[in-house]
């Protein structure tokens, strides 16, 4: 149930974005803008989404839970995630590290400053 109404969304949202379904996987993938970043890979794992964010690392969204079949739990779940593509695409999210070693992201907000190297959804990051 999540993996196609996160389909709906992605497609309602983002009527332009070039991306990828494996129906048996439950697996949506968006191709990188910039290889250095990554794909961007959501997994319906039938009580939340996972995305798998670029190269970097990885979060959990919401619990669905499957035996009360809430449409409104699943539109919470979509939205937190359409929600963070939103910002992920208007380079609002800052990335950094790896998935091997850890990394992580921040939402980049009026006075974001750093020191380390990383990428926004375009490409390198410069503060």
């Amino acid at each position: 149930m999540l993996y196609e109404a996160m389909k709906k969304e992605i497609e309602s949202q983002f009527p332009s974005l070039q991306f990828s379904t494996d129906d048996e996987k439950k697996l949506i993938s968006i191709p990188p803008v910039c290889n250095e970043v990554g794909s961007i890979d959501i997994q319906d794992d039938y009580d939340e989404l996972t995305v798998f964010v670029g190269n970097f690392t990885h979060w959990h969204c919401g619990y669905f839970n499957e035996k009360t079949d809430s449409p409104d739990e699943v539109k919470e779940i979509v939205t937190e995630v359409s929600e963070y593509l939103k910002d992920m695409f208007s380079d609002k999210i800052f990335m950094w590290g790896s998935s091997m070693k850890g990394g992580g992201t921040q939402l980049i907000e009026d006075g974001f400053k750093t020191k380390k190297q990383g990428y926004v959804w375009s490409g390198p990051y410069y503060s």
